[in-house]
């Protein structure tokens, strides 16, 4: 499938959200804010977009502190795209975007496809305002893990060394090490840093007020800042809510299970279903041990 094809569900439903947000305020023009000392340029082609010349793009960090309770501590870099409104009634709130995963690249996802395709660009009356989340691909430091990447290749292709259940967290372990060398404190890589980082990239651009989008972790996001940070919000957008009380990396796995069981009980229990596909269930495993061989 196109990369176009995958994103015109999101292009439309990103210009939905735009125009709902134009329909709630009334024309005002601004001027983009002076940016903040937190503020540092940079290329966008180190984010790997890539401009024309006169593009009114602005790419670069914004840096944080790596816990805000020791503002004189270490810090971080947050990777931050601004893409400005060219619009006649440009409003002077912008729409800050924040992607899911956890550990889901903002700029990677919505900015490369919305600034580099103008297909996909509604006329927008309010900056858009993409940053990586701390740790995520452009900001610094990233807490990637190559090892695991490497492991479950090696694994899948039949190349490793040790079988997964020998050795399954070794790569973890491995990579757990290396970042806590290279970025420090990685408990200081959560939800409420997150949420202060948002006011951060508010106060460094120069916004008075900004209205939150956030998607799958993006709403949990966007609770923690509703809760720490309410002051500058104007709007708040819940794609896809992920409450306070769900564990997006423990949850989903039992989720499908559940769900899977019920589907397969109702299968079980209607007679055109069953006489269709008996032993669904089964079946179903069946074909799993399978393709595990």
């Amino acid at each position: 499938m196109s990369n176009s094809k995958l994103w015109l569900p999101f292009a439309a439903s990103l210009c939905g959200l735009l125009l709902l947000l134009g329909a709630l305020g009334a024309a005002v023009h601004a001027q983009t804010a002076p940016k903040g000392d937190a503020w540092t340029d940079a290329p966008c082609t180190d984010f790997k977009l890539e401009l024309p010349a006169d593009s009114n793009v602005s790419c670069g960090y914004v840096t944080a502190p790596l816990r805000h309770a020791e503002p004189d501590g270490p810090t971080i870099q947050l990777a931050v795209v601004v893409l400005p409104s060219t619009a006649a009634d440009r409003q002077p709130d912008p729409l800050f975007m924040a992607q899911g995963g956890p550990g889901g690249s903002t700029i990677n996802t919505y900015a490369q496809v919305l600034i580099q395709n103008e297909q996909y660009r509604p006329v927008l009356n309010r900056d858009i305002v993409f940053w990586d989340q701390r740790g995520t691909l452009f900001s610094k430091p990233v807490l990637l893990c190559p090892e695991v990447s490497q492991a479950d290749r090696d694994s899948a292709l039949g190349v490793s060394d040790t079988q997964p259940e020998e050795d399954g967290l070794a790569p973890y372990l491995a990579c757990g090490e290396r970042l806590a060398a290279e970025a420090g404190d990685l408990s200081a890589f959560n939800s409420a840093e997150n949420a202060d980082d948002v006011e951060d990239v508010r106060a460094a651009l120069g916004y008075d007020e900004i209205n939150f989008y956030g998607v799958s972790y993006g709403t949990e996001l966007g609770q923690f800042v509703m809760r720490q940070q309410p002051d500058h919000l104007r709007s708040v957008i819940l794609d896809a809510v992920v409450p306070l009380d769900y564990n997006l990396l423990t949850e989903p796995a039992f989720a499908k299970e559940r769900i899977a069981e019920k589907y397969f009980n109702e299968c079980a229990n209607d007679a055109r279903c069953n006489a269709a596909f008996p032993n669904l269930a089964q079946r179903y495993l069946a074909l799993i041990d399978r393709l595990n061989e």
